[in-house]
Formats: C-alpha cells, sequence, structure tokens
C-alpha cells in the first residue's frame, strides 16, 4: 500500500514509517521501546503497546498522548457463552427465512459490500480503515459471511486472520438484515468456522459505550471481554533528546 514496513530480527517487531513518523502497535510489555526509539532515527515515533507498559516508556523517553482504547475479545479455545437476550435472538434466526454462506473474500464477488459499507460510512458519519487493507489482504487469509433472503444479500461480515487471530474487519446490514437478526446468525456460524480452524482469537475491534453503546452490548452479548490496551505514546527523535 506504499507504506515501508520494518521487522527487528531480534525481537520480532514490526512497525512502518511513513514521512516524519515511525508507528508499531499492539506491543508487548517484554518488548526494548528504548531500541525502537532508536531504530526511528530522526523520525517521531509512535506507539500503542498492547498492554499498559507501566514506567518503562517512560524511562526511553515517552510521553502518553492518547489514553487506552478498549478492545472486545472472543477466546475461541473455549466454549463461547453467549447473552441470553444475544443467544434468544440467534435463535430467531436460525428458524428464520435467511440462508448464509463462509467463504474466502473476492475482490470481483464482494465490491458490492465494499461499496454498501462506504454508503453506511457516510451515513453514519464515521471512517473505518481503508478498503485497500481488505482487498491487499492474502487471498486465504480474508473471509466473508454473507445473509440472503430469496438470494438477495441483507446482511455482510468481513473478517481478516493474521497468526491465530481473526479480525472482525467490517459489518453492514439492511433494514431486513436487522429484522430477522442477520449478525447474530452470520457471526455465530463464523464463530463455528474459526473455531474449526483452530483459531484462538477473535478480535472484535475497539467499544465505545459513551457514542456507540449498542454496538458495543452486540460484542459484549456475543461473548467478548472487554480489554484496555495501552494508550499512545509518542517520542521526539533521539537525535534531538
Amino acid at each position: 500500500m506504499g507504506v515501508s514496513a520494518h521487522c527487528d530480527a531480534t525481537s520480532g517487531v514490526h512497525w512502518v514509517t511513513r514521512g516524519p513518523f515511525t508507528a508499531a502497535t499492539r506491543l508487548g510489555a517484554d518488548v526494548d521501546f528504548a531500541k525502537i526509539r532508536q531504530n526511528a532515527g530522526r523520525r517521531i515515533c509512535l506507539l500503542s503497546p498492547d498492554v499498559g507498559p507501566g514506567s518503562s516508556l517512560h524511562k526511553a523517553g515517552f510521553r502518553r498522548i492518547m489514553t487506552p482504547a478498549t478492545v472486545a475479545e472472543i477466546d475461541l479455545r473455549s466454549h463461547v457463552k453467549h447473552h441470553v437476550k444475544w443467544r434468544n435472538a440467534l435463535h430467531n434466526a436460525q428458524r428464520g427465512p435467511l440462508a448464509t454462506c463462509h467463504r474466502p473474500f473476492s475482490n470481483t464477488k464482494d465490491q458490492w459490500l465494499l461499496n454498501a459499507d462506504l454508503v453506511q460510512q457516510k451515513s453514519r458519519k464515521f471512517k473505518a480503515l481503508p478498503h485497500d487493507v481488505i482487498r491487499r489482504w492474502p487471498t486465504k487469509s480474508a473471509h466473508v459471511s454473507i445473509a440472503y433472503l430469496n438470494n438477495t444479500p441483507v446482511a455482510g461480515m468481513i473478517f481478516l486472520q493474521h497468526g491465530k487471530t481473526v479480525t472482525y474487519q467490517l459489518g453492514w446490514t439492511d433494514t431486513v438484515g436487522r429484522t430477522h437478526n442477520a449478525h447474530q446468525l452470520l457471526l455465530h456460524g463464523a464463530i463455528e468456522n474459526f473455531t474449526k480452524r483452530n483459531l484462538s482469537w477473535l478480535d472484535m475491534g475497539t467499544v465505545d459505550s459513551v457514542n456507540n453503546p449498542g454496538l458495543t452490548r452486540f460484542k459484549v452479548r456475543a461473548g467478548a471481554t472487554l480489554r484496555p490496551l495501552g494508550g499512545t505514546w509518542a517520542a521526539w527523535p533521539k537525535w534531538r533528546s
């Protein structure tokens, strides 16, 4: 996608550079933050640790510029327990008229879903990651789930697999899909599919209980556990310190 990507063979840390910035995300607490800053050279270094890093980032010269986000995760290694209301909606969907499919994402066949998401983003006034992330993802690791009523799609979800984790990247439904609880039906089927593939985690993305409480409830009632990340930290180039 035109961004320079790098990896440190010793620590396994991945980072990208663009313009005057170096950025690394979802880092573990045992990473050498000072070395990452050194690798950034004359760029401003931005880090988003996966967990609270304690005082190690302060010692490396970083200061927090954003408070931690909270992510919703479903553990696929054990039985997923749905909230009773979510489970009832699922049972209603299973008894309903919708048909579903779960298959690899296709740039040609599934363009309609990306188009529908763009309309959704505009009407709901939010922005997601560029669709090029989905289009350029390895084919065998991009998954789509679609619900149909009389061969007409009424809901869709896209998931991106990386290692033993799969991320819920995009979701869309129309009025008919909402009426028949299509997203409960699709997500349940996707969970079963990823469990059979021996994946460990389903990352449902960040939650915002203030601005989007409905989506937060959906994720939690689906069986997700909420976990705070480590915030966003920044440091000036080492040569300016």
